[in-house]
């Protein structure tokens, strides 16, 4: 009642709305406070601030296509905030919406192109859109640029192995045991290499 009463002093100001929002939405009143925190959003100068907001209202009314709209909108505007990245991410993996992930991977990776996580991370996405020459470039890009992790290595051993190219396979896990030598799950998938490869001592001593 006393936002309300603020409301009609003072129209204009964004953070009556998002306040109010937030109080209906502890009053299990969802709609409300969507349409309230739209309105903060209309009337913000930090659109970004009150987009994530509104992004976050939408995921918990199971809107997740509008909270993917609004965390886009919110990224535009600061697409540094990595928090709302992370999150914006997530939804479109459960939406299944991997050619949207990968154009915002490519553009991340352009804007940041010595980030290792951001090349693994479009890597991924592009071998779920079977773009595998692409992401075995983006799988080394990863590697190169952080040489302590054996992520990169795992992911194109287990890419070789499902192609047959244990030779291939055998080097990239070789690669992460120099990472992690006592990496019990690289030695097994090496061991399995040498062994479909035929190489019987070499299958031997890796188990």
């Amino acid at each position: 009642k006393e936002l309300d009463r603020a409301i009609v002093l003072d129209a204009n100001n964004s953070k009556y709305f998002r306040s109010r929002g937030k109080v209906r939405m502890l009053m299990q009143d969802l709609a409300g406070a969507i349409a309230d925190q739209t309105k903060a959003v209309e009337l913000s100068k930090d659109k970004s601030f009150e987009l994530i907001e509104l992004a976050n209202l939408h995921v918990t009314a199971g809107n997740t296509n509008k909270a993917i709209d609004s965390f886009r909108e919110a990224l535009a505007a600061d697409p540094e905030n990595t928090a709302a990245r992370e999150k914006y991410y997530k939804l479109l993996i459960a939406e299944k919406r991997y050619s949207d992930l990968a154009a915002e991977y490519k553009e991340q990776t352009t804007r940041h192109p010595d980030n290792a996580a951001l090349h693994l991370g479009y890597a991924n996405i592009l071998m779920a859109l079977n773009e595998d020459s692409e992401a075995i470039e983006q799988f080394k890009s990863a590697a190169k640029l952080n040489p302590m992790d054996p992520a990169p290595h795992r992911a194109l051993g287990a890419y070789y192995i499902q192609k047959r190219k244990y030779d291939l396979a055998a080097q990239e896990y070789t690669a992460a045991l120099n990472i992690m030598p006592a990496s019990t799950r690289d030695l097994v998938s090496l061991g399995f290499c040498y062994a479909e490869d035929d190489e019987y001592l070499k299958a031997e001593a890796a188990f």
